[in-house]
């Protein structure tokens, strides 16, 4: 259980970093930000249990 709810805080942690990035550089298209938050927390969960995925998600977001 502690797994499961500290993979989804890592997943909404990312998504709202990755999220914000878009917005500033996508916002003009008019792509909705909450479709898009969703779908980017579903494709995280699904990168926590790869560390080479995880890693690659957590250094792009530090730039």
């Amino acid at each position: 259980m502690y797994r499961q709810k500290e993979k989804e805080r890592w997943a909404d942690t990312y998504a709202r970093q990755i999220e914000r990035r878009f917005e500033r550089w996508q916002k003009p298209l008019g792509i909705d930000g909450d479709d898009y938050l969703r779908h980017l927390k579903r494709d995280l969960m699904t990168c926590w249990d790869d560390p080479l995925r995880r890693s690659l998600i957590e250094s792009i977001c530090q730039r």
